[in-house]
């Protein structure tokens, strides 16, 4: 049997969730939306603080020789300085989230993005784990990393 696109992309909010409140020794909270029409996934705030951030998990549980690509539809996506996307390797041999993530105001999403096709209805997300030199390197933290980028996010609020 095979997993459904919506039982993995829950499993990876998830996963996601369970991370970063164990990674930020429970400094951080996590809920979901109760209607995901928004392109909202999870939804971080520092215990016992007001400001929060809204997260759009994007995950992938293949790769093709080292390469990330995923796409994140526009009508979906409304930039704002609290929201986020997070691009994300699920390791199924291993069962755990990969070692390299992408973390990306959505606001410097669609500025990068900007020169797609405007007739799409689709935003491509296109990089590769070890990229040198590519526009996604500026996003790109280790997974160790995570919950106290979502913290610094959240500040910055």
């Amino acid at each position: 049997m095979t997993l459904t696109t919506s039982q993995k992309g829950r499993l990876a909010e998830t996963m996601i969730a369970a991370y970063c409140v164990l990674g930020s020794d429970g400094a951080l909270n996590v809920s979901t939306p109760f209607v995901d029409d928004a392109g909202v996934d999870l939804i971080f705030n520092l215990k016992g603080g007001s400001r929060n951030i809204a997260v759009q998990v994007k995950s992938r549980f293949t790769s093709n020789h080292g390469k990330f690509q995923t796409q994140v539809r526009k009508k979906t996506l409304v930039p704002r300085d609290d929201l986020y996307l997070l691009f994300v390797f699920i390791d199924r041999k291993n069962l755990e989230i990969g070692d390299t993530l992408w973390f990306v105001p959505s606001k410097s999403f669609v500025r990068e993005l900007g020169g797609q096709r405007k007739a799409r209805d689709i935003y491509v997300f296109d990089t590769k784990f070890g990229a040198k030199n590519d526009m996604w390197r500026k996003y790109r933290i280790p997974k160790s990393q995570l919950p106290a980028s979502i913290m610094r996010a959240i500040e910055g609020a």
